[in-house]
């Protein structure tokens, strides 16, 4: 899959995003932490939320 949001790869956003859905399974909150870390570059954008801020 080349099909892209924005500049990023759908593809490594799905890897991203499986790779927390795993961490979260797991219990471990390193791994969680981790993961979420790469996510949350996109995340909220992706969610419909870009207007930043806390709501």
């Amino acid at each position: 899959m080349t099909e892209r949001y924005g500049r990023r790869k759908i593809s490594k956003m799905l890897k991203e995003w499986n790779r927390l859905r795993e961490a979260v399974r797991g219990g471990d909150i390193e791994r969680i932490q981790d993961a979420f870390d790469d996510c949350e570059e996109w995340v909220d954008f992706a969610f419909g939320k870009s207007g930043g801020g806390d709501e």
